[in-house]
């Protein structure tokens, strides 16, 4: 397959984002339904026709994500970043949000974004703390972990990995020669009484 692409798996409900030499892999969950007008993928005239929830009835409109994203500016232009008490008008009509918006934003923000992104990064390594080879967990700063791996991987081992049905890879915790030396307790000496 030609990089750069993205691959919107079904069966594991994630996006996969695959850049040109496919040294970063970026996935997370994406819990939509998408139909397009061909079922041929390489045809350069395909398209989205419709955007829909995946466990619920409805249809996402193109006028609801342009609803979110004025939510989103709008927080993210507040100093407070309090959502609750944000306005829900449109710039300067003052037209009114619509609720299916608004649910639509809420149901986004309430979703596990199951962040994590492979990365063959050389020009990056600095060993112990950023092996080249690693997957980076989480997106948050508070949440954010790095498991470095031993070699290069490819997005047929992440799909297998992720897949629910396969078996569980293992991870191997190897010790490195970066490791902390293990300390042993110091033993109290004892004593001894003059006589």
């Amino acid at each position: 397959m030609a990089k750069p692409y993205i691959c919107v798996d079904t069966e594991l409900d994630r996006v996969f984002l695959v850049n040109q030499d496919a040294r970063k892999i970026v996935s997370f969950t994406f819990g939509y339904n998408i139909k397009t007008v061909d079922f041929d993928f390489t045809e350069a005239t395909n398209a989205i026709s419709r955007i829909g929830y995946k466990n619920q009835d409805g249809e996402i409109t193109e006028k609801m994500i342009s609803e979110c994203q004025s939510i989103l500016s709008d927080l993210a232009q507040r100093d407070d970043n309090i959502y609750w008490e944000q306005d829900m008008s449109i710039g300067e009509t003052d037209d009114e949000i619509d609720i299916s918006s608004i649910r639509l934003f809420e149901h986004m923000l309430m979703q596990e974004a199951g962040y994590f992104r492979y990365d063959d990064a050389p020009q990056d390594e600095k060993l112990p703390y950023h092996p080249r080879f690693h997957v980076d967990v989480n997106f948050s700063n508070n949440a954010h972990y790095k498991i470095g791996l031993g070699k290069q991987t490819t997005i047929e081992e992440l799909l297998y990995m992720l897949q629910k049905k396969t078996r569980c890879p293992y991870m191997q915790i190897e010790h490195t020669k970066y490791d902390a030396p293990v300390m042993e307790p110091m033993k109290s000496k004892k004593k001894h009484k003059r006589k």
